[in-house]
């Protein structure tokens, strides 16, 4: 009988061994359950082309795989910006001032669409501090959410200016090596024995324009095919030369111009260039008597930007008026304070002797630099 009872209770010891291996065998077979076990790459990617840049620049930090998927340049020429997030507005100094001060206007709104849905919000005052120049730092020119930047200094082909490349939204920046020749653009063997400089310059689909205050025609030049061509100018009144341009820039990749003469207009037409460059057209008229309220001398008015909206009804000019920044609707013709903004005397003053701003748009990219 003891010898039956050892080898029943060996037998049994043996059978639970083969389970405990069984089971533990499954649990090296399962795989380890993680968040996206389940999705694939192609499903990550139609996720991540709906998010905005800041939470796509903290996903990278999730994982490796993340990481390389939003670091794709294929994924990163397919991800559209969603709007401007806010303005870049200089504040007159001297060019070599190493105290170059910005108001930075935020833009929020409600629906990232919808220019009606711009909401009250507070201008800051600062400077760029993101690298350690002593010259101190502005803005040369802004594009797909980096600013183009550079010290400061009272020659602007001083040996000491540095060039940078910074991303505001992910606080990165870079160093460039300096240019040749700031601001000179030649192409081709004729065009190399003349040399023009350009500022002001506008990219948009592969191309810097810039306009002409002094001719009828202007010029963009093609970036990848290295091609320089020319572009007509809005007819003008009577050939008035020089034009007074108010503004020229680019929103949801339509290329806009405003010029008018007298500063105390309040009606005036936004210009659209065709997408094959072969002339100008009306896309807006303007009509500001609906923004001013007092009956006395019309206020002076200086055009910020244009935001184009996803669907046309929700187009907006932004405008400086009477220390406040508002959103005057392209189509219902209504308008909303966003901020207010008191600029100084010398900033006016500036304003009206020169007639344009040094904005730049600021975008929310996840680009690195």
């Amino acid at each position: 009988m003891a010898r039956r009872i050892r080898v029943f209770v060996s037998e049994r010891k043996a059978f639970r061994n083969r389970n405990r291996n069984s089971n533990s065998n499954r649990n090296k077979r399962r795989p380890t359950s993680s968040p996206t076990a389940d999705l694939n790459d192609d499903l990550l990617r139609q996720i991540f082309l709906c998010l905005g840049a800041k939470p796509l620049f903290r996903f990278q930090s999730v994982c490796k795989h993340w990481r390389s998927l939003l670091s794709n340049p294929l994924f990163l020429l397919d991800w559209k910006p969603k709007t401007v997030s806010g303005l870049f507005f200089r504040r007159f100094s001297r060019f070599y001032n190493p105290n170059i001060k910005f108001n930075f206007i935020p833009i929020h709104t409600e629906n990232q669409y919808n220019s009606n849905s711009i909401s009250l919000c507070k201008a800051t005052l600062g400077s760029l501090n993101f690298a350690n120049d002593s010259n101190g730092i502005k803005i040369l020119q802004a594009c797909n959410g980096l600013l183009l930047c550079s010290s400061t200094g009272s020659i602007e082909d001083d040996i000491s200016h540095i060039y940078y490349v910074y991303n505001p939204t992910t606080k990165q920046f870079t160093t460039l090596p300096r240019p040749r020749s700031g601001g000179v653009l030649g192409s081709g063997p004729e065009e190399s024995r003349n040399i023009i400089q350009f500022k002001a310059g506008v990219f948009l689909n592969g191309a810097i324009h810039w306009p002409s205050s002094s001719t009828n025609r202007s010029l963009y030049f093609n970036v990848n095919e290295e091609l320089l061509q020319t572009m007509p100018m809005p007819p003008t009144d009577d050939n008035k030369y020089p034009r007074s341009i108010r503004y020229f820039g680019e929103s949801r990749g339509h290329l806009h111009l405003i010029e008018f003469y007298d500063s105390s207009t309040l009606q005036f037409n936004i210009f659209e260039m065709k997408m094959d460059y072969s002339e100008w057209f009306v896309r807006y008229h303007v009509d500001l008597n609906t923004v001013v309220t007092v009956t006395a001398t019309p206020p002076d008015f200086f055009v910020l930007c244009l935001l184009r909206g996803e669907i046309e009804e929700d187009s907006a000019l932004v405008l400086y008026m009477v220390g406040q920044v508002i959103s005057y609707n392209l189509n219902d013709k209504t308008s909303n304070k966003i901020c207010d903004l008191k600029l100084r005397h010398s900033d006016v003053a500036y304003l009206k002797e020169y007639k344009y701003l040094i904005v730049h748009q600021y975008i929310e990219t996840p680009f690195q630099v």
